[in-house]
Protein backbone atom coordinates (compact mmCIF):
# COMPACT_ATOMS: atom_id res chain seq x y z
CA UNK A 1 0.00 0.00 0.00
CA UNK A 2 1.22 3.33 -0.50
CA UNK A 3 1.78 5.66 1.89
CA UNK A 4 -0.95 8.29 0.92
CA UNK A 5 -3.09 5.54 0.88
CA UNK A 6 -2.00 4.39 4.16
CA UNK A 7 -2.32 8.04 5.78
CA UNK A 8 -6.02 8.23 4.40
CA UNK A 9 -6.96 4.89 5.97
CA UNK A 10 -5.26 5.84 9.16
CA UNK A 11 -6.92 9.33 9.38
CA UNK A 12 -10.45 7.68 8.23
CA UNK A 13 -10.08 5.02 11.25
CA UNK A 14 -9.00 7.80 13.89
CA UNK A 15 -12.09 9.91 12.60
CA UNK A 16 -14.25 7.06 12.85
CA UNK A 17 -15.44 7.26 9.32
CA UNK A 18 -13.91 3.92 8.46
CA UNK A 19 -15.75 1.09 6.56
CA UNK A 20 -18.08 0.58 9.08
CA UNK A 21 -19.39 4.33 8.68
CA UNK A 22 -19.63 3.87 4.74
CA UNK A 23 -21.10 0.44 5.08
CA UNK A 24 -24.05 2.78 7.01
CA UNK A 25 -23.52 1.99 10.67
CA UNK A 26 -25.24 4.23 13.35
CA UNK A 27 -23.96 7.19 14.39
CA UNK A 28 -23.87 8.29 18.00
CA UNK A 29 -26.97 8.20 20.21
CA UNK A 30 -28.34 11.75 20.34
CA UNK A 31 -27.73 13.09 24.10
CA UNK A 32 -30.63 12.84 26.36
CA UNK A 33 -31.45 15.64 28.47
CA UNK A 34 -33.37 15.08 32.05
CA UNK A 35 -36.31 17.02 32.38
CA UNK A 36 -37.55 17.00 36.27
CA UNK A 37 -40.73 16.06 37.17
CA UNK A 38 -43.11 18.93 37.06
CA UNK A 39 -41.35 20.89 34.73
CA UNK A 40 -43.29 23.13 32.01
CA UNK A 41 -42.56 22.99 28.25
CA UNK A 42 -40.16 25.77 27.46
CA UNK A 43 -41.12 28.31 24.04
CA UNK A 44 -38.23 26.47 22.31
CA UNK A 45 -38.51 23.30 23.53
CA UNK A 46 -38.61 20.79 20.46
CA UNK A 47 -40.81 18.63 21.82
CA UNK A 48 -43.67 21.45 22.61
CA UNK A 49 -42.58 23.27 19.19
CA UNK A 50 -43.96 19.82 17.44
CA UNK A 51 -47.05 19.49 18.95
CA UNK A 52 -50.30 19.94 16.66
CA UNK A 53 -51.70 23.25 16.88
CA UNK A 54 -54.13 25.10 14.69
CA UNK A 55 -52.79 27.35 12.35
CA UNK A 56 -52.64 30.94 13.42
CA UNK A 57 -54.55 33.17 11.67
CA UNK A 58 -51.04 35.31 10.71
CA UNK A 59 -47.27 35.70 10.83
CA UNK A 60 -45.80 38.75 12.08
CA UNK A 61 -42.51 37.86 11.49
CA UNK A 62 -40.88 41.23 10.14
CA UNK A 63 -39.59 44.37 11.11
CA UNK A 64 -42.55 46.97 11.98
CA UNK A 65 -42.01 50.63 12.81
CA UNK A 66 -44.95 52.48 14.91
CA UNK A 67 -46.88 54.34 12.48
CA UNK A 68 -47.14 57.91 14.17
CA UNK A 69 -49.70 59.03 11.56
CA UNK A 70 -52.32 55.80 12.21
CA UNK A 71 -52.33 55.53 15.87
CA UNK A 72 -53.61 57.57 18.97
CA UNK A 73 -51.69 59.78 20.94
CA UNK A 74 -48.46 59.18 18.40
CA UNK A 75 -45.66 57.58 20.24
CA UNK A 76 -47.45 58.70 23.78
CA UNK A 77 -49.31 56.69 25.98
CA UNK A 78 -50.51 59.60 28.42
CA UNK A 79 -53.75 58.02 30.42
CA UNK A 80 -55.99 61.29 31.00
CA UNK A 81 -57.92 59.06 33.34
CA UNK A 82 -57.98 61.07 37.26
CA UNK A 83 -54.14 60.67 38.71
CA UNK A 84 -54.03 58.94 42.04
CA UNK A 85 -52.53 62.04 44.73
CA UNK A 86 -48.90 60.48 44.29
CA UNK A 87 -49.09 60.74 40.50
CA UNK A 88 -50.31 63.90 40.45
CA UNK A 89 -47.60 65.60 43.15
CA UNK A 90 -44.98 64.03 40.36
CA UNK A 91 -47.43 65.58 37.45
CA UNK A 92 -46.84 68.81 39.33
CA UNK A 93 -43.07 68.56 39.57
CA UNK A 94 -42.66 67.64 36.01
CA UNK A 95 -44.34 70.94 35.04
CA UNK A 96 -42.06 72.83 37.67
CA UNK A 97 -39.18 71.19 35.69
CA UNK A 98 -40.16 71.90 32.15
CA UNK A 99 -40.28 75.46 33.50
CA UNK A 100 -37.04 75.77 34.52
CA UNK A 101 -36.26 73.73 31.04
CA UNK A 102 -34.91 70.98 33.54
CA UNK A 103 -35.55 66.91 32.95
CA UNK A 104 -37.59 65.14 35.11
CA UNK A 105 -36.87 61.40 35.97
CA UNK A 106 -35.58 60.36 32.58
CA UNK A 107 -34.35 57.05 33.49
CA UNK A 108 -33.80 56.21 29.97
CA UNK A 109 -31.34 58.89 29.54
CA UNK A 110 -29.81 57.11 32.57
CA UNK A 111 -29.73 53.97 30.53
CA UNK A 112 -32.06 51.61 32.38
CA UNK A 113 -34.47 49.65 30.65
CA UNK A 114 -37.53 51.64 28.58
CA UNK A 115 -39.91 48.57 29.34
CA UNK A 116 -43.46 48.73 28.00
CA UNK A 117 -45.19 50.57 27.08
CA UNK A 118 -42.63 52.82 25.83
CA UNK A 119 -40.69 50.56 24.47
CA UNK A 120 -43.18 49.62 21.17
CA UNK A 121 -42.77 53.55 20.64
CA UNK A 122 -39.51 54.30 20.12
CA UNK A 123 -37.93 56.07 16.65
CA UNK A 124 -36.29 52.44 15.90
CA UNK A 125 -37.54 49.28 14.24
CA UNK A 126 -38.80 46.23 16.17
CA UNK A 127 -37.89 43.20 15.02
CA UNK A 128 -40.71 40.31 15.39
CA UNK A 129 -39.91 36.36 14.85
CA UNK A 130 -43.05 34.45 15.40
CA UNK A 131 -43.12 30.65 16.32
CA UNK A 132 -46.16 28.37 17.14
CA UNK A 133 -45.38 28.42 20.36
CA UNK A 134 -44.93 31.91 20.66
CA UNK A 135 -43.29 35.77 19.72
CA UNK A 136 -39.85 37.14 20.22
CA UNK A 137 -39.50 40.73 19.79
CA UNK A 138 -35.91 42.41 19.70
CA UNK A 139 -36.06 46.04 19.60
CA UNK A 140 -33.27 47.93 17.67
CA UNK A 141 -33.34 50.57 20.41
CA UNK A 142 -31.03 49.26 23.35
CA UNK A 143 -31.72 45.77 21.88
CA UNK A 144 -34.55 45.23 24.97
CA UNK A 145 -36.60 41.67 23.71
CA UNK A 146 -39.99 40.78 25.00
CA UNK A 147 -41.73 37.58 24.54
CA UNK A 148 -45.35 36.39 24.01
CA UNK A 149 -46.23 33.13 24.87
CA UNK A 150 -48.69 31.35 23.17
CA UNK A 151 -47.91 27.94 23.45
CA UNK A 152 -51.23 27.55 25.79
CA UNK A 153 -49.68 27.97 29.34
CA UNK A 154 -51.28 30.17 31.84
CA UNK A 155 -49.05 33.04 33.71
CA UNK A 156 -47.43 31.84 36.09
CA UNK A 157 -47.53 32.46 40.26
CA UNK A 158 -47.27 36.12 40.72
CA UNK A 159 -45.63 35.69 43.62
CA UNK A 160 -42.44 33.79 42.26
CA UNK A 161 -42.48 35.58 39.18
CA UNK A 162 -39.19 38.26 39.14
CA UNK A 163 -40.61 41.51 37.96
CA UNK A 164 -39.27 43.32 34.95
CA UNK A 165 -39.49 46.08 32.45
CA UNK A 166 -41.89 44.50 29.68
CA UNK A 167 -43.28 41.90 32.60
CA UNK A 168 -44.58 38.42 31.65
CA UNK A 169 -47.08 37.96 28.26
CA UNK A 170 -49.36 35.52 27.77
CA UNK A 171 -51.32 34.84 24.59
CA UNK A 172 -54.31 33.25 22.86
CA UNK A 173 -55.66 33.05 19.93
CA UNK A 174 -59.50 34.28 19.56
CA UNK A 175 -60.82 34.26 16.10
CA UNK A 176 -58.56 36.59 13.83
CA UNK A 177 -56.72 38.41 16.98
CA UNK A 178 -54.01 37.53 19.42
CA UNK A 179 -54.95 38.65 22.74
CA UNK A 180 -52.15 38.85 25.33
CA UNK A 181 -52.05 39.82 29.03
CA UNK A 182 -49.39 41.39 30.66
CA UNK A 183 -48.15 41.65 34.73
CA UNK A 184 -45.16 41.20 36.85
CA UNK A 185 -43.88 44.64 36.52
CA UNK A 186 -41.14 45.93 37.48
CA UNK A 187 -42.74 49.69 39.40
CA UNK A 188 -38.72 51.45 39.80
CA UNK A 189 -37.62 53.70 37.45
CA UNK A 190 -40.50 52.45 34.83
CA UNK A 191 -42.48 55.10 33.27
CA UNK A 192 -45.70 55.21 30.62
CA UNK A 193 -44.83 58.90 29.65
CA UNK A 194 -43.61 61.65 32.02
CA UNK A 195 -44.28 61.72 35.46
CA UNK A 196 -46.75 58.85 34.95
CA UNK A 197 -44.92 55.56 36.51
CA UNK A 198 -45.78 51.86 35.79
CA UNK A 199 -46.65 50.42 38.94
CA UNK A 200 -46.37 47.06 40.18
CA UNK A 201 -49.86 46.15 40.17
CA UNK A 202 -50.09 47.47 36.43
CA UNK A 203 -51.91 45.63 34.35
CA UNK A 204 -52.28 45.56 30.17
CA UNK A 205 -54.39 43.28 27.76
CA UNK A 206 -53.45 43.55 23.52
CA UNK A 207 -55.81 42.76 21.06
CA UNK A 208 -53.31 42.37 18.21
CA UNK A 209 -54.87 42.14 14.50
CA UNK A 210 -53.10 42.37 11.02
CA UNK A 211 -55.74 44.24 9.12
CA UNK A 212 -53.11 44.36 6.00
CA UNK A 213 -49.96 42.10 5.27
CA UNK A 214 -48.19 44.90 6.19
CA UNK A 215 -49.86 46.58 8.81
CA UNK A 216 -50.13 45.15 12.16
CA UNK A 217 -52.86 46.94 14.73
CA UNK A 218 -52.90 47.12 19.05
CA UNK A 219 -55.91 47.82 21.12
CA UNK A 220 -54.38 48.32 24.32
CA UNK A 221 -55.81 48.31 27.88
CA UNK A 222 -54.41 49.29 30.57
CA UNK A 223 -55.36 49.26 34.43
CA UNK A 224 -52.69 50.54 37.35
CA UNK A 225 -54.63 51.86 40.77
CA UNK A 226 -51.61 52.85 42.09
CA UNK A 227 -51.21 55.90 39.76
CA UNK A 228 -54.59 56.04 37.88
CA UNK A 229 -58.42 55.56 38.13
CA UNK A 230 -60.01 53.10 35.95
CA UNK A 231 -59.12 51.81 32.46
CA UNK A 232 -56.76 53.31 29.95
CA UNK A 233 -56.98 52.53 26.61
CA UNK A 234 -54.68 53.33 23.03
CA UNK A 235 -54.68 52.50 19.62
CA UNK A 236 -51.55 51.65 17.88
CA UNK A 237 -50.19 51.07 14.22
CA UNK A 238 -46.96 49.49 12.80
CA UNK A 239 -46.07 49.13 9.35
CA UNK A 240 -43.92 46.83 7.90
CA UNK A 241 -40.04 47.72 6.99
CA UNK A 242 -38.64 46.32 3.93
CA UNK A 243 -34.70 45.59 3.93
CA UNK A 244 -34.13 46.94 7.27
CA UNK A 245 -32.05 44.56 10.31
CA UNK A 246 -32.42 45.31 13.56
CA UNK A 247 -28.13 45.23 14.53
CA UNK A 248 -26.90 45.50 18.06
CA UNK A 249 -27.36 48.65 20.11
CA UNK A 250 -26.60 49.56 23.52
CA UNK A 251 -27.19 52.46 25.88
CA UNK A 252 -23.85 53.53 27.27
CA UNK A 253 -23.16 56.20 30.05
CA UNK A 254 -19.83 57.11 28.60
CA UNK A 255 -21.07 57.74 25.30
CA UNK A 256 -24.20 59.34 26.64
CA UNK A 257 -22.20 62.01 29.12
CA UNK A 258 -22.47 64.73 27.10
CA UNK A 259 -26.18 64.87 26.94
CA UNK A 260 -27.69 66.90 29.46
CA UNK A 261 -30.64 64.44 29.96
CA UNK A 262 -28.39 61.59 30.83
CA UNK A 263 -26.02 63.57 33.48
CA UNK A 264 -28.97 65.41 35.16
CA UNK A 265 -32.19 62.86 34.62
CA UNK A 266 -33.32 62.07 37.74
CA UNK A 267 -34.04 64.39 40.59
Amino acid sequence: MKKSAFAAVAIFALLGLGSAAQAGAPGPAPVQTARNPGDKPAMLDPDNLAKPRPKAPFDVTGVWQLDNARSENGFRDRPSNQPTPATQKMLDEAKEFAAKNLPYNDDTGQCWPTGLPRIMTRVWPIQMIQLPTGITMVFAFMNEARWIYTDGREHGDPDLLTSTWNGETVGKWEGNALVATTFSFQGKHHWMDEAIPVGENARLTERITMPDPNLIQIDQTWTDPDHWVGEYKNKKVYRRQWGVDVVENHCLPDTNSHIAAARDAVK
